[in-house]
C-alpha cells in the first residue's frame, strides 16, 4: 500500500483564541519558500484564507486517493511538532479542529464530487472536468454546482440532471464545465446533490461550516 502526505499546505490556527499563549503568532517552519512558485505569503490576519486553502487541498487530495486507489492521505493529526511550527495538521496545537478536519470528513460520503485533474485554481479560459464517485447502491442524481464570490453571492450556477451512478465503487465522468467571464475576486465553489443517500444514518456535515469557520 502506498502512502502520500496530503498537499503540503499549512493551515494557520485561529489566532484569536491563542492570544497570550506561547504559540501565538508563531510562523510555520516552512515559511521559507520559492517566491516564484507562490503568489504571496499570507499574513496572520489572513488565517481564515489559509485554512480555506488547506481544506480545499486536503479534500482534493483525499478524493484523488480514493479515485486512484493510491493508499492513504495522511499527516500528523495535531499541530505542535518542531516547537509549534508544524502547521499542516487538521487540529491545532490545543486540539481545535481546522476547516480541513471537516473537509476530510466529507471524503466519507457515499457520493463525492470533484474535478478530474490536479488543478485547484482555474482561469476563465479553462474548463472543469466534473467527476462523481459513488459507493454503494445504484443512484440517479442531480448535481448543482455554484460559484460564489467572497460575499457568498452566487455568480454562476450549472445543473446536471439525471446522472446515473452505477452500483458498487464506481466513477462517472459527468461533463466539462465551462467557466463564464467573472470579475477578479476570491471565488468558492459549492456543489450539492439530491436524491443521494449520504450514509447509513442519513447524516452529513453541515455545508455552512465552509462559511462559519472561525466565527
Amino acid at each position: 500500500m502506498g502512502k502520500i502526505e496530503r498537499d503540503e499546505i499549512i493551515g494557520q490556527p485561529n489566532w484569536r483564541i491563542h492570544q497570550g499563549k506561547p504559540s501565538y503568532h508563531v510562523y510555520s517552519y516552512e515559511r521559507e519558500h520559492d517566491v516564484g512558485s507562490t503568489w504571496r505569503e499570507l499574513s496572520f490576519d489572513e488565517w481564515k484564507t489559509s485554512r480555506a486553502w488547506q481544506a480545499l487541498g486536503g479534500y482534493e487530495t483525499i478524493v484523488k486517493c480514493h479515485w486512484l486507489e493510491y493508499g492513504l492521505s495522511w499527516c500528523n493529526l495535531r499541530d505542535g511538532q518542531n516547537t509549534c511550527t508544524y502547521k499542516k495538521s487538521m487540529l491545532d496545537y490545543y486540539g481545535q479542529p481546522k476547516l480541513c478536519y471537516y473537509a476530510h470528513q466529507m471524503a466519507f460520503w457515499n457520493v463525492l464530487g470533484f474535478s478530474g485533474n490536479v488543478d485547484m485554481v482555474y482561469g476563465t479560459k479553462n474548463t472543469v472536468p466534473v467527476i462523481l464517485m459513488n459507493l454503494g447502491e445504484e443512484k440517479t442524481v442531480t448535481l448543482t454546482i455554484q460559484v460564489k464570490d467572497a460575499n457568498d453571492e452566487i455568480v454562476h450556477m450549472q445543473t446536471f440532471v439525471d446522472i446515473h451512478l452505477a452500483a458498487g465503487r464506481t466513477v462517472t465522468r459527468v461533463s466539462d464545465m465551462a467557466l463564464p467571464k467573472l470579475n477578479d475576486d476570491h471565488l468558492v465553489s459549492e456543489g450539492s446533490e439530491n436524491n443521494v443517500r449520504i450514509d447509513s444514518s442519513g447524516n452529513r456535515p453541515d455545508p455552512h461550516l465552509w462559511y462559519r469557520e472561525g466565527r
